[in-house]
């Protein structure tokens, strides 16, 4: 899960004029015997650097799919990123082969790249004290509702029909940083329930006082690899492998991996019906 990708029609634009004249075709790749993958750090659980690596080393749910994806091929990978660029704006002008990190997919993604196939999504999930449950959108009618600077845009998109947020709690729900008051804040009762993604929700109920659930009706965000919209036979490739790892289960071990199981065993996680 995941930084928030955003795009422009101007400087969507403008890649694709920095694009224009080179070439990034499957056959260069073969030839040059490894895939270019544009990475954004800090987007656990899809791509974030080992903590327990002297070295520069990424993991994550995105970067095991790749690695499968370049074993298929018989290639090896090389990680690109480039500081304040997306890992999408460096595929757009062909520096790289391939964009993953956690980019939900959306009309503006669909319009300037190739997408493969969704191979993960993410649940918006309600953290609250425990014995407090607000498990679908209407429950939060009224409530005192906080979020992070990632999640807010989609908050709003979500909830601004049916929840009533002043613009002061939304400045404030956009001043956490790194959910360190959170816990704090939902405890002491001057917010009611934190909206957020996965991880953040993980991260949360490590303090015992606090439960986390889906809130059953709000869309999930899917997650796709993005490519230039001239590499088809690269999406091609990229779709087989990602289906095969469907298929075979290994996709989903793959994510059980970067979950905490502890905390799911718990059950102070859990899915609203």
């Amino acid at each position: 899960m995941k930084k928030k990708f955003f795009t422009t029609v101007i400087s969507a634009f403008l890649i694709f004029l920095l694009g224009c004249g080179k070439t990034n075709s499957f056959k260069e790749i073969n030839k040059r015997g490894k895939i270019l993958v544009a990475v954004e750090d800090n987007c656990y659980p899809n791509v974030f650097k080992n903590p327990s690596s002297s070295e520069e080393e990424y993991i994550g749910i995105d970067i095991e799919i790749i690695n499968e994806v370049a074993k298929k091929l018989n290639l090896t990978v090389e990680f690109i990123e480039e500081e304040n660029k997306s890992a999408a704006s460096i595929v757009g002008t062909k520096r790289a082969d391939i964009a993953v990190s956690g980019i939900p997919i959306d009309e503006s993604v669909k319009i300037n790249y190739l997408c493969s196939i969704p191979y993960d999504s993410s649940c918006i999930f309600s953290v609250t004290k425990r014995g407090i449950s607000y498990p679908t959108v209407g429950s939060l009618k009224g409530k005192k509702v906080a979020s992070t600077n990632e999640f807010a845009e989609t908050f709003r998109k979500i909830v601004s029909s049916t929840v009533d947020i002043s613009n002061k709690d939304a400045k404030k729900a956009e001043e956490y940083d790194k959910i360190d008051d959170v816990a704090e804040n939902l405890l002491n009762n001057k917010i009611d329930v934190f909206l957020c993604y996965e991880h953040h929700a993980l991260e949360l109920i490590k303090n015992k006082e606090l439960q986390a659930e889906t809130v059953s009706n709000a869309p999930k965000e899917k997650y796709v690899f993005l490519m230039h919209k001239t590499n088809k036979d690269l999406q091609s490739l990229v779709n087989e492998t990602i289906t095969d790892m469907i298929k075979d289960g290994s996709l989903d071990e793959i994510r059980t991996k970067y979950m905490d199981e502890d905390l799911y065993s718990n059950k102070l996680i859990k899915e609203s019906s």
